[in-house]
């Protein structure tokens, strides 16, 4: 059994509820906690204790982290968030469901910050540990200035972000590049679970539809949060992200992944995008740093594996 952290900005994207199902209900993890980054955390911790209440997991303690990006001026971005029609909106920001918006103040998170748990969790297991990133990397990033000897107590960091054969600024690195650039530079075992094979796995309408007939509380509140996210986004099927990231560490057979020597694209347009090349550079680092890099992925054996595991009956 692994021992792992998940750093999620659920409540935007469905995926991230996807992959909290997937992880409690894998017997190869060992769910540590559970913490949220990255605009309205505490309400987004608040859904993810939701979650795992109804599966029967609210042993698992849940921390709620850093609200903004490490620039805090950085005000574009974060009007260009709330302003977008097409990003989940409610009157705390979000995507959360209406149906559970009124009890759900009585969730119970724990009573200290995300930043300090990851610290001290790490330093209670050394070598233990994995950091499952499915979010911006701000509370990953102010963990590791606080605390230089936690990348290698760290057994890993495990990230959905960035996109490695194209030169475009991912969601979730783009919302804090300067902690991404922290995280990839801070000598940690680092793998990259990026869009370049996240778009081939599609949650098919067929599949979604597998899940809603199990009739478990648990299936049920997924089916009804993947409802809403449908409504919301306009779209026809999830994309799974985040739960391939977590699928990784079940079965890292799932995805092929090459060293490569990345950074991040700190100014200019391309602000954001994560810069990829087969060697190192000749030049001095200068924000470089080798990171494994999913280059493929066997999306049938990851849909099979996904799909046995969040429609099991609780």
């Amino acid at each position: 059994m692994r021992k792992v952290i998940l750093d999620t900005d659920i409540g935007d994207d469905i995926d991230d509820a996807l992959a909290l199902a997937l992880i409690v209900n894998s017997a190869e993890l060992e769910l540590v906690g559970v913490t949220t980054v990255f605009l309205h955390a505490v309400r987004r911790a608040k859904l993810a204790a939701r979650v795992l209440r109804t599966y029967n997991r609210a042993d698992v303690p849940v921390y709620a982290g850093v609200d903004l990006p490490l620039l805090q001026d950085e005000q574009p971005l974060i009007r260009e968030i709330s302003g977008k029609s097409n990003r989940s909106r409610d009157a705390h920001g979000g995507f959360v469901p209406c149906q559970f918006m009124d009890d759900m103040e009585n969730e119970t998170v724990a009573n200290r910050d995300a930043v300090s748990f990851i610290i001290e969790a790490a330093h209670a297991a050394p070598g233990q540990i994995e950091l499952i990133c499915i979010g911006p990397l701000t509370n990953a990033a102010i963990a590791i200035r606080l605390d230089r000897r936690l990348p290698k107590l760290l057994s890993g960091i495990t990230l959905m972000g960035g996109m490695f054969s194209e030169q475009i600024p991912e969601w979730n690195i783009r919302c804090d590049p300067e902690a991404a650039s922290i995280v990839l530079s801070s000598g940690a075992n680092i793998r990259c679970i990026g869009l370049d094979v996240t778009l081939r796995c599609r949650l098919e309408l067929m599949e979604i539809e597998r899940m809603r007939h199990i009739g478990s509380d648990a299936t049920s509140l997924i089916g009804e949060l993947v409802d809403r996210w449908l409504a919301t986004y306009r779209a026809e099927c999830p994309l799974l992200h985040d739960p391939l990231a977590v699928a990784t560490l079940i079965d890292p057979s799932l995805v092929a992944c090459e060293r490569r020597y990345i950074s991040v694209d700190l100014v200019g347009p391309a602000r954001g995008a994560t810069l990829a090349r087969r060697t190192a550079p000749k030049e001095p680092a200068n924000g470089w740093a080798a990171a494994e890099v999913a280059v493929d992925v066997q999306r049938d054996l990851f849909m099979k594996l996904f799909l046995e595991r969040v429609t099991r009956r609780q």
